[in-house]
């Protein structure tokens, strides 16, 4: 019998030293003046090129399969707060296509007193009255770790009311999404998940998590297969599984963000990054196309421009694809346009960019 030796008898090259600064060791001889400044250069700088090379497939270490692809570990604890604002939602009436039945969907709360989903989940306020909105329907930790098949928690229910607020785009020709009024409760119970303003957030090659209801189920989260496949300015494509009843889910990048809003799938024969293909693509709504379009229609007025301007104080951040710093669509006061209507639009809030303006005829004087 061979008996192993015990790790503690290996020794060290280095004594460690945790007091110590590191390349403590190098001293004065170093070619580097400053090497612990010169290690957080590196090691920033090191950490987003082998993430890029990965992404690409350039790196792959022995232990990969296929293309190496691997989330942060905070990334679990985020997925899983941000489950809990995730609903699910049963209508019945006329649906969007003008067909009377009933169906379920998925929604978030995106607010106070914010809960969004598809138009083709609730595609009217006569939908949206009758409406039931379930959170917590989902199979408990305990009832999964030990597998017994028990059924899922208990969920509880919120009143929505259209009549308070309501917003809506087409599914056809719009970009198909409902904002609707949800009582307070809801949000003091579950909490809320931000909207940004972001055009710029992913990459080919990236991930999108999704967390929905499919065909109605308990609450799921798709983790595996979800290659973003492409991206454009109002929507990106991804092989993110999903079912009917997904509709309405937030999309997730890998860094925990809302990025989109999902809502359709189509059958498409693409080339998947691992080399394998997929015959249907899902495709999700921007949060940041979203924003645009409200600001557009509280710029234009009209009998649902106050319910766009109530939604956008829960958008968050500023987006050069929403004009000088995010002011796309805000009401300007100033007769004069050019640097006068900049200044004026710029509010200094914290929908803006933190930014001051130089008063250019001044200096030139």
């Amino acid at each position: 019998m061979v008996h192993a030796r015990s790790l503690q008898d290996i020794p060290f090259v280095a004594k460690p030293d945790t007091r110590q600064k590191p390349f403590s060791d190098i001293g004065r001889t170093g070619s580097v003046d400053d090497p612990s400044q010169m290690l957080k250069g590196w090691t920033g700088w090191a950490a987003r090129g082998l993430d890029d090379a990965v992404l690409k497939g350039v790196i792959t270490p022995e232990a990969a399969v296929g293309t190496y692809v691997t989330s942060q570990a905070a990334l679990l604890q985020l997925l899983a707060e941000r489950r809990r604002p995730v609903a699910i939602i049963s209508a019945e009436g006329t649906d969007y296509d003008g067909q009377p039945g009933f169906w379920s969907g998925t929604g978030l709360l995106v607010g106070p007193n914010l809960l969004l989903t598809n138009h083709h989940v609730l595609n009217s306020m006569e939908v949206a009255k009758t409406a039931k909105v379930e959170f917590n329907y989902e199979i408990s930790p305990e009832s999964l770790l030990a597998g017994d098949g028990r059924a899922p928690q208990a969920t509880q229910t919120f009143a929505i009311d259209p009549s308070r607020l309501f917003i809506t785009s087409p599914t056809e020709r719009g970009l198909d999404y409902t904002f609707v009024w949800i009582e307070d409760a809801a949000a003091e119970a579950y909490g809320s998940i931000a909207m940004e303003r972001a055009f710029f957030t992913v990459s080919k090659g990236e991930s999108a998590f999704i967390i929905h209801h499919p065909d109605g189920q308990p609450k799921q989260v798709s983790l595996d297969d979800t290659d973003i496949l492409s991206i454009g300015a109002n929507v990106i494509h991804y092989s993110s599984d999903t079912m009917k009843g997904s509709s309405g889910a937030p999309v997730f990048d890998r860094r925990g963000r809302l990025i989109a809003l999902h809502h359709a799938s189509r059958a498409e024969n693409v080339k998947l990054p691992d080399g394998g293909s997929t015959d249907t693509v899902n495709e999700g709504i921007k949060i940041a196309a979203i924003a645009l379009d409200l600001e557009m229609r509280m710029r234009k007025g009209g009998s649902d421009a106050s319910f766009a301007e109530t939604v956008l104080k829960s958008v968050k951040g500023s987006d050069t694809m929403s004009g000088f710093f995010g002011g796309l669509g805000r009401r300007i006061d100033a007769v004069d346009l050019g640097p006068e209507a900049v200044v004026d639009t710029y509010r200094g809030s914290d929908q803006d960019v933190d930014v001051g303006f130089w008063n250019i005829e001044w200096l030139a004087d």
